[in-house]
């Protein structure tokens, strides 16, 4: 299964299926394909893990348990991802130890404050997650047999 790029700017994954509860459906596939084409697969954490399921809207009411499946995403959300996973939290913590050591404290009180700075960012990330999990839409569709 090879993650290809549309015309449109979207990037396209093949997967199955697992299951499916109150519309949400929920599509198995292997990312090692997607981690190749990845420009942070470097930095993710993620290209050892060899399946990844991901839940999607779907309201067709046309996809079954089982079904082969494409699904889209558009390529600036990786971007999105990228910034709130791993660049804010870096800008934080960086402008943290800078503020901190200027004012005068020491290196350990400064290093540790600005890693604990880090924790009301990803609480604030889970607390959003609804809101944030609305920005990241895939799309998907039934692939016919004689695909």
């Amino acid at each position: 299964m090879a993650i290809l790029m549309d015309s449109t700017g979207c990037y396209e994954q093949q997967g199955v299926v697992k299951e499916i509860q109150e519309g949400l459906v929920t599509v198995n596939f292997s990312n090692a394909s997607l981690c190749a084409a990845c420009h942070a697969k470097g930095v993710c954490g993620m290209s050892n893990i060899q399946q990844q399921s991901v839940q999607i809207r779907d309201s067709s009411g046309t996809i079954r348990n089982g079904d082969r499946v494409k699904i889209r995403m558009r390529k600036t959300l990786g971007m999105k991802a990228l910034m709130l996973g791993y660049i804010f939290p870096f800008i934080l913590l960086i402008l943290v130890l800078i503020i901190l050591t200027a004012s005068g404290n020491d290196e350990l009180t400064a290093g540790l404050v600005s890693l604990a700075s880090l924790v009301p960012y990803y609480v604030a990330l889970f607390f959003f997650r609804e809101k944030i999990s609305k920005a990241f839409v895939f799309e998907i569709e039934k692939i016919d047999r004689h695909e």
